[in-house]
């Protein structure tokens, strides 16, 4: 990753990144350089709550790395597992503002959900 080692080189780095006992909050650590609450991924897409923090889905307000690094010209891609959709929005019919290619990806390949079939996966690409 020549681009990321360059900015690395001059200052830019995340120091302060956590990981949490769940994958969907840790993901949202990533994608956003913020804490998984304030973001509002407390838990996991499956255990949305009402409470403020645990809704399981980014907040508009917190703009994800791959969306930057889009509107500034750069290419984005994901691959793998994505678990960041509520349940409810993966579809053919969408919405996919949520999806990864709605998160400021060009390209995604990989599953949707928590876990997948490994002799059978549902893949989008």
């Amino acid at each position: 990753m020549p681009t990321a080692e360059r900015l690395a080189d001059n200052g830019l780095r995340y120091t302060r990144f956590h990981v949490t006992a769940l994958c969907s909050p840790t993901r949202q650590a990533l994608l956003t350089g913020r804490n998984h609450h304030s973001v509002g991924m407390g838990g996991t897409t499956e255990m949305t709550t009402a409470a403020p923090g645990y809704h399981g889905f980014r907040s508009r307000s917190a703009a994800a790395m791959a969306q930057i690094l889009q509107s500034n010209g750069y290419s984005t891609a994901a691959f793998g597992k994505w678990h960041q959709t509520p349940p409810r929005e993966i579809s053919a019919v969408g919405p996919f503002d949520r999806w990864p290619t709605g998160e400021g990806f060009d390209t995604f390949h990989g599953f949707m959900g928590a876990g997948m079939n490994h002799w059978y996966p549902l893949l989008y690409r």
